[in-house]
């Protein structure tokens, strides 16, 4: 009562009880200072514990007894013969007189024992000397506070463990258990489990180098961080692991002159060391530069009684020479872009279909498979089936062409009418349905809304499928409504994309499908067709594949083609040229040019103007305006 007892550095005093024999574990190998103020004077020791041949080095000026005195003896006497003295082996006395002793030595029947821990709570249990009847055992934590022990939870139990809850990650307590009975107060020195590194991401990446960062977890305790590096194939498998010790506090970590076409995958734990215990947390995963090559959402988008397309998406192309295409096990193909269509094939058949995305010669980056098919011939693979409302069916049939006649109903009867597609009775789309009240009806089908039960997306493509370009401006809202500019537009965006692929390898007609607002704000897709030119007479599409592959050869800086989808990147010019359309006029950008065109209510009647030829309208109309 009248001293003080330091166990590195930190004040033992709060820790035991007048009568009991008190031990604490400490860690090995590593020094363990212990000083000692007592009746007047001050003792240090060093402590040096080899855990294999537990072996004790102990350096000071005090050199220790190997015996106990008469007064230690009368201590250790007052503990039963069952329970354990924790320094019954090698026991070397630092200290002794009449009212303390202070002993360090080690026991194979240490009664405490650790459980499990978590970031949040430490579950341990004890042995009982007497397990055939019950008694109250009191538990206490304490953690340090201000260089001391101090508690931080005390409680009863009549169990044989308890769980300590609510502590903090990566910080150290001494549970300690007063056995019911006994003389002892034992405690266990540990740590909780440390928390997990927070916001772990990749901040750039290139072909050569990849920098990470994180940040230290929520309540600022670690003593390291264990990055473990996983080295991948093209089928997602470890090929090889590394492990970096990152002790500075920069929370960043860059991997430079990294080889060609490598995947990475990465790990980061927190670590919380404590003289020889070391605790990592859970470890936080980060796909690192493996998921920007990586096939996504393969899928079949198209078919058609000879074809089908598929389409995947990719992150970053950055690191892809080539898209390999393979039909039933066999290469059909190489592509840039992340669409093909298959084609030469069986109507109403299943195909084995396989994407491999490739790095630099034949490194294999990622792999993808799925089960494509073709479509039926026509509408005559269509089959209906009608029913009243209550399910009982009243005619099936199959459909021949795209109207179909149901005469003899009851008026106000209510009706169901599923139509479906089969093909060759191979397979069959989920039914579209209709419900209707009766009357002699005759109901429109159209076929491109077909769906196939492997694709909830799947169109059936009996002509082209079309090319789509995204322009950086909006059209007016009412621009259907402005007279005459929808045909005119037309026309300067046909002459505009037949001069762009004027140089492709057959001499090509485009047709305008629509022009709509772009899923990005501010936008607009224009979706056009193109066929073969030298035969008007017939509309024979070009391949897409090949014109998408021609217009990102032409290398122009205000052109690029992504994922199919070709994007022209030039300027708005009615942000500039406002000024120079007439009063009552709008200006809509035309792919490189301009256009203005009366607002609705006005018309152009510069033709009947006696004046100089002008590229501008003379908008007159009806309204009256203020």
């Amino acid at each position: 009562l009248n001293g003080n007892l330091w166990l590195n550095g930190t004040s033992l005093n709060s820790i035991g009880k007048v009568g009991r024999v008190t031990s604490v574990t400490v860690s090995p190998v590593v020094e363990n200072k212990v000083s000692l103020q007592y009746g007047g004077f001050a003792q240090r020791w060093t402590l040096t514990i080899s855990p294999r041949t537990k072996v004790i080095k102990i350096t000071g000026r005090h050199k220790p007894l190997e015996q106990p005195t008469n007064a230690t003896k009368g201590f250790l006497e007052l503990l039963d013969p069952t329970e354990v003295f924790a320094c019954e082996r090698g026991a070397m006395f630092l200290h002794q007189d009449e009212n303390f002793f202070l002993a360090v030595g080690h026991t194979l029947r240490f009664p405490i024992k650790l459980e499990s821990r978590s970031p949040s709570m430490l579950l341990v249990s004890w042995l009982l000397n007497d397990p055939e009847n019950v008694y109250v055992h009191m538990v206490t934590l304490y953690h340090i506070e201000m260089g001391s022990y101090s508690s931080f939870a005390e409680d009863t139990t009549t169990l044989d463990h308890y769980r300590f809850t609510a502590l903090d990650p990566c910080s150290r307590y001494m549970v300690c258990v007063e056995i019911a009975n006994t003389h002892s107060f034992t405690c266990l020195s540990t740590i909780s489990e440390p928390d997990i590194p927070k916001h772990f991401e990749v901040t750039s990446w290139n072909s050569s180098s990849i920098s990470l960062a994180w940040d230290c977890p929520e309540n600022l305790k670690y003593s390291l961080f264990l990055l473990t590096i996983f080295y991948l194939n093209g089928t997602d498998h470890i090929t090889e692991e590394a492990e970096l010790w990152l002790a500075d506090d920069s929370f960043t970590f860059t991997m430079s002159d990294l080889p060609p076409c490598v995947r990475l995958r990465f790990g980061l734990q927190t670590v919380c060391q404590s003289g020889l215990e070391s605790r990592y947390s859970r470890m936080v995963l980060h796909k690192g530069n493996s998921d920007f090559s990586n096939i996504y959402l393969l899928r079949q988008t198209l078919f058609g009684p000879n074809n089908y397309t598929l389409n995947w998406d990719v992150k970053n192309t950055s690191s892809i020479s080539v898209f390999r295409v393979y039909h039933e096990g066999v290469l059909h193909g190489t592509t840039l872009l992340t669409t093909h269509t298959v084609a030469g094939l069986l109507p109403c058949q299943k195909y084995q279909a396989k994407v491999a995305a490739v790095c630099g010669d034949n490194v294999l980056m990622s792999a993808r498979t799925v089960t494509a098919q073709t479509g039926p011939r026509g509408v005559s693979e269509l089959r209906y089936e009608l029913s009243l409302g209550n399910g009982s069916i009243i005619e099936s049939s199959s459909v021949s062409n795209t109207e179909l006649p149901l005469p003899g109903l009851e008026v106000g009867k209510s009706y169901v009418l599923d139509v479906w597609e089969e093909c060759d009775s191979l397979w069959g789309s989920e039914p579209s349905h209709l419900n209707f009240e009766g009357a002699n009806s005759t109901f429109k089908i159209d076929v491109r809304a077909i769906q196939s039960p492997q694709s909830e997306g799947l169109q059936v493509d009996f002509d082209n499928t079309g090319l789509r370009m995204v322009v950086p401006w909006s059209l007016p809202d009412d621009l259907h409504d402005l007279s005459g500019s929808t045909d005119k537009l037309d026309q300067i965006f046909k002459a505009k994309l037949e001069e762009l692929l004027k140089d492709f390898d057959q001499p090509v007609r485009i047709e305008l499908d629509s022009l709509e607002p772009a899923d990005e704000p501010g936008r607009t897709v224009i979706v056009f067709k193109s066929f073969d030119a030298s035969n008007p007479q017939e509309n024979i599409p070009l391949p897409v594949d090949d014109q998408l592959s021609y217009i990102s050869s032409l290398n122009r800086s205000e052109i690029s083609v992504k994922n199919g989808v070709i994007y022209w990147d030039g300027p708005n010019l009615c942000a500039f040229k406002q000024a120079f359309c007439p009063h009552k006029s709008l200006c809509i950008n035309t792919l490189g040019s301009y256009l203005c065109v009366c607002q609705d209510g006005y018309y152009d009647v510069s033709s009947f103007i006696d004046m100089p030829a002008a590229s501008h309208p003379v908008c007159k109309g009806t309204k009256q305006h203020s």
